[in-house]
């Protein structure tokens, strides 16, 4: 066993997520719910997301996407489920 992990999997076990909003470029999938939180790094937001009939916790640091989830959040909050397709428009993420 090796005694060294990547730096993205500090942030998967803290936030108790399955890995980066960033890494479903170009899929779609149903939001669930979004929290959004402070950690030592600044504000996080993770979304409960549904596809391909799972459910997953995904995590962003992205500024955009936080402000497109808090967005999100207000609908998820009156157990609405959001259908989004995650793009990437030049350096930035967004939801579509």
């Amino acid at each position: 066993m090796s005694d060294v992990i990547e730096f993205g999997e500090v942030y998967k076990g803290s936030l108790n997520s399955d890995g980066r909003l960033s890494e479903l470029v170009g899929e779609t999938f149903l939001i669930k719910s979004v929290e959004i939180t402070e950690i030592a790094l600044g504000e996080v937001a993770i979304a409960e997301i549904e596809r391909d009939g799972k459910t997953e916790r995904r995590h962003t640091f992205s500024s955009v996407l936080i402000d497109q989830l808090k967005q999100v959040k207000e609908f998820t909050d009156k157990g609405k489920k959001v259908k989004a397709t995650l793009k990437k428009v030049k350096r930035y993420y967004t939801l579509q």
